[in-house]
């Protein structure tokens, strides 16, 4: 939030474990992640200007193993729908 204050850029990013994604947890996880965000700066959409969210499958990190376009795109997904209800509908199109 002080970043956003100091109107800094902040890359903010979700992902899930290996566990949560076998236990079909991946968007409640990354979605979690995201209210914990929007509970910490608020609804201004100033500050949500300055935010970039970033999908980034914590299985993933330094495994060799990939997530496939396929998988991205399903996060991707759940992750605009939510900014469209939650921040800003025209924000979750960018």
């Amino acid at each position: 939030k002080r970043a956003l204050d100091k109107g800094m850029t902040v890359i903010f990013c979700t992902g899930e474990t290996l566990d949560e994604r076998k236990a079909n947890n991946t968007m409640e996880v990354n979605i979690a992640q995201l209210e914990a965000l929007k509970k910490e700066i608020g609804e201004s959409k100033k500050l949500w200007e300055n935010v970039v969210i970033a999908y980034e499958p914590v299985w993933s990190i330094g495994t060799g193993v990939v997530a496939t376009p396929e998988q991205a795109e399903e996060v991707h997904v759940g992750l605009r729908k939510w900014f469209a209800e939650k921040v800003c509908a025209e924000g979750a199109q960018h």
